[in-house]
């Protein structure tokens, strides 16, 4: 599968189609499964209303080997919601697309649209990780990328924000994205492809039916072709900002933590300020508002003291020369930070590596007699979350071994703190680790268990340091949450002198601490 300038070429892999059962993400699906978008045809043509893509959720005949799932979120704030629920169930039995949704109770009142979004991709990126799909495919069109710029537009958004919808952001896909809503009602008018209409769609309080069906309208009597207008304008302003976050991204990596601050205020302002925004970016997903990149512009330039606390819980500190943004949300977290350069994983990313790994591991050991067996003590509380993420029957156990000592380096020597309770003979042993680095540690551990005679060993660990990896050690890993840098990690189990174990996420630790 490619995703190429907002269009999608289907040829291999796996996709959730998020769909309401409104025109936009009926045509996406019925796309996906093997009609063409804008292409002539007709009900006879490729598809139609009795379905486009035969059973089993392949797209497309030509040879794809494309799979498709279709998710729907039921927000229940509609008194048609249900029904809406109902069409799309039946769309898919139709088209022979697997199905899934979930009813979710949004609270209402104030910032309802945003806690709707919110529920709904938390959905589809867990039934995503749960079925180990590759993409996330939503129905933005350009007439929603035109919207979303006129309301960046009334925010007063800077450039990034001027750039509308990307096609791909991570692993959510757009494949709609340059397709106008005209062009979709007719491509199911011509094909006879029902769809439901949201009358919520038209109430003009909430500020994006606004624009849709009051500013937009008066501008395309200005220019009527404003869409494509649009689409062209973030087409180039994608370019500028791309090549800018391009040379923010290459300072930002030479930093290894903190960000001097003498460098900062070398920088040109529009580098520094996605530098800063890098910064906070490492700290946690927090959306950087303008304010917040000021204020560590002062902190930087000694114009507002040494340390300023921003909104949501952050705080900026210049230090020893280097500027360091941290997260004060938690009692204690901010102490134990001071000894820490940067957030390498926020508490976020861990949570979603770790479902995603549960779910893979589910699939994996379905039907097996699983062992899961933490090595402690740096693997507790990944052992604890993953356990939960997992969803087969699965027994446990814990091994100590100790390689480290007060240091911050492997001495090779691995010692037996505490061996397992349990015999493993003809069991499926899946050892739970938090750090492969030299791998002597690991790979003493695996020979030591092959001599019990279990069913299989596999290995599942939070990180990877591949960097220092020993000579002449091969460890295979199956399950890899993230791969890092060479550089001394504390928090979430990890320690160093028994200290940061209990830190909600995974940072660098400061070289003055152990040096």
């Amino acid at each position: 599968m490619t995703v190429d300038s907002g269009q999608l070429t289907v040829d291999s892999g796996t996709v959730l189609a998020a769909v309401s059962g409104g025109a936009d993400s009926v045509a996406m699906l019925h796309m996906l499964c093997g009609g063409e978008l804008c292409s002539p045809g007709g009900a006879d043509g490729p598809g139609g209303a009795d379905g486009p893509g035969g059973a089993e959720g392949k797209a497309g005949g030509h040879g794809s080997s494309t799979r498709i799932v279709a998710a729907h979120y039921n927000h229940g704030l509609r008194d048609e919601a249900d029904e809406d629920e109902g069409f799309v169930r039946s769309l898919c039995e139709r088209w022979g697309v697997p199905f899934v949704s979930e009813r979710g109770s949004v609270p209402r009142g104030a910032g309802v649209e945003a806690s709707a979004r919110e529920m709904r991709y938390s959905f589809l990126e867990r039934v995503r990780a749960e079925r180990g799909l590759d993409f996330i495919a939503t129905a933005h069109t350009a007439d929603d990328n035109a919207e979303t710029v006129l309301l960046n537009l009334t925010r007063g958004a800077g450039l990034s924000g001027l750039c509308g919808i990307p096609c791909r952001r991570g692993n959510i896909i757009r494949p709609l994205l340059r397709v106008s809503r005209d062009e979709i009602l007719r491509y199911l008018s011509e094909r006879g492809i029902p769809f439901r209409e949201d009358v919520s769609n038209r109430d003009t309080v909430y500020r994006r039916n606004f624009i849709r069906h009051r500013v937009v309208p008066a501008l395309k009597e200005v220019n009527p072709a404003l869409t494509g207008a649009v689409t062209r304008m973030t087409d180039s302003l994608c370019e500028d900002e791309a090549y800018l976050a391009e040379l923010a991204r290459k300072e930002f990596s030479r930093s290894g933590g903190g960000f001097s601050a003498e460098r900062l205020l070398e920088l040109p302002k529009p580098i520094a300020a996605r530098v800063c925004r890098l910064l906070i970016q490492a700290v946690g997903p927090y959306p950087p508002e303008r304010v917040h990149l000021e204020a560590m512009l002062d902190v930087a330039a000694g114009l507002d003291g040494r340390r300023r606390n921003l909104a949501g819980n952050l705080t900026v500190e210049k230090s020893q020369g280097n500027i360091h943004i941290f997260f004060t949300n938690r009692k204690g977290a901010a102490v134990m930070h001071q000894d820490l350069e940067t957030i390498l994983l926020t508490e976020e990313q861990i949570a979603s590596r770790v479902r995603a790994l549960g779910a893979e591991i589910s699939h994996d050991y379905k039907g097996k007699d699983l062992l899961m067996v933490s090595v402690l003590k740096g693997s507790v509380v990944f052992m604890a979350d993953l356990m939960r993420a997992v969803t087969t029957p699965a027994g446990i156990d814990f091994l100590a071994v100790s390689s480290y000592g007060m240091g911050d380096k492997t001495s090779g020597v691995v010692r037996i703190v505490k061996d397992m309770d349990q015999k493993i003979e003809g069991k499926h042993i899946l050892i739970v680790e938090d750090i492969l680095d030299s791998g002597m540690t690991l790979r003493y551990i695996k020979n030591l268990m092959e001599t019990r005679d279990p069913a299989s060993i596999e290995i599942c660990t939070l990180l990877d340091k591949p960097e220092r990896r020993a000579e002449g050690v091969d460890v295979n890993c199956r399950y890899t949450g993230f791969t890092i840098p060479d550089a001394f990690v504390v928090g979430y189990g990890l320690d160093y002198a028994e200290r940061y174990r209990n830190l909600p996420y995974i940072g660098v630790l400061a070289p003055r601490v152990y040096s």
